[in-house]
C-alpha cells in the first residue's frame, strides 16, 4: 500500500471558529479548507477526504473515509461555513 501523502491540520480561528485543512504531505500546500464550530471537525474532514478521494487521490487515510460507518460521526446540519 502506498505511504499517506495527506496529512491535517486544526487551527482555532477565534470566536468558536476553528479552520480544518488537508493538505499535500509532498508539497506542504493546502489541497481543502473549511471552517466549522468544534464539534462539527471530525464531520468536516470526513467530508473534505471522501471528495478527495472521489476526485482520485490514491491515499489510503482518504479511502478509509469513504468506508467508515456514517453512524460515528455527527449531522453536520446547517453549521458549516465553506470558504
Amino acid at each position: 500500500m502506498n505511504p499517506d501523502i495527506l496529512y491535517t491540520k486544526v487551527t482555532y480561528l477565534g470566536k468558536g471558529l476553528y479552520g480544518c485543512r488537508v493538505y499535500n504531505r509532498k508539497t506542504d500546500l493546502p489541497l481543502v479548507e473549511i471552517r466549522v464550530c468544534k464539534r462539527l471537525i471530525g464531520s468536516a474532514f470526513r467530508d473534505m477526504l471522501r471528495t478527495l478521494d472521489k476526485l482520485g487521490w490514491d491515499s489510503p487515510m482518504a479511502d478509509a473515509s469513504r468506508h467508515r460507518d456514517k453512524s460515528y460521526t455527527q449531522n453536520p446540519g446547517k453549521y458549516i461555513w465553506y470558504y
